[in-house]
């Protein structure tokens, strides 16, 4: 079912050879520039039968939570914004590698638990949390579509798997998979992170999906910070609202 396209590449280093500036950002991650490291997969919807559903036990603010994931093409994903990294592929269904076309790359080029996630069907997904890439799988699992990953050996990208280290400018070259990696991090995080803000509430502040703000007390913003979560306390000087 799975039909890997591309060869993974030699190890990389998680520095890159000169520096970026960051004049103007295009969030276009352009994975075709690095075919012998970026993998792609493509896959068939799995029959309703062999859809299994699971649960998996995760640990944010210190409370102990349950996810439910459907694996609607054979695999799961893990990880992802909740724990400040990157989403990486989970557990593997056996069912993809008897479905695997062609049959001659089964066991030499197979999809692998720790692989890190890029890209869902054109989707950028660096720096998303689980939940979108189970929503992309079951809106094409719904229309019985294909869907066609890119992923990235996590041995490639040695100790830049938390978000938190494509944050910083300056950091890696502009021709460097990592820098590609980093405008699809920021493209996501900016797009789905509201503003904190540690301050009482008032009557008329707007939720955070209608562009107000995320309230929280300063016990739980220290323990964002300490998890290196980039938050800031306060808000905008003089504004009622956060600006459109």
């Amino acid at each position: 079912m799975a039909v890997p396209n591309t060869q993974s590449g030699k190890s990389g280093s998680c520095e890159g050879s000169e520096t970026s500036e960051y004049e103007e950002y295009d969030y276009g991650a352009d994975w075709d520039n690095f075919p012998e490291q970026v993998k792609t997969y493509s896959f068939l919807p799995l029959p309703r039968t062999m859809c299994r559903t699971g649960l998996w036990l995760k640990k944010a603010d210190g409370l102990i939570t349950t996810a439910k994931y459907t694996n609607y093409y054979g695999f799961g994903v893990l990880s992802g914004m909740e724990d400040v990294n990157l989403l990486t592929i989970g557990h593997v269904s056996i069912s993809t590698l008897l479905n695997i076309r062609p049959r001659l790359h089964m066991f030499k080029k197979k999809l692998e638990r720790g692989d890190v996630l890029l890209e869902m069907n054109g989707e950028p997904l660096c720096g998303s949390g689980t939940s979108a890439p189970y929503l992309i799988m079951k809106m094409l699992w719904n229309r019985r579509e294909m869907l066609t990953i890119k992923v990235v050996s996590r041995k490639l990208l040695k100790n830049c798997i938390g978000v938190s280290q494509f944050l910083h400018d300056n950091v890696f070259s502009k021709s460097s998979l990592h820098y590609q990696i980093q405008l699809s991090v920021r493209a996501n995080l900016y797009a789905i992170s509201a503003p904190i803000t540690n301050r009482p509430r008032r009557e008329d502040d707007l939720p955070p999906e209608q562009g107000g703000y995320l309230f929280v007390d300063n016990a739980r913003l220290y323990r964002w910070v300490g998890r290196q979560f980039f938050v800031e306390a306060g808000e905008y000087e003089d504004a009622e609202h956060r600006p459109g």
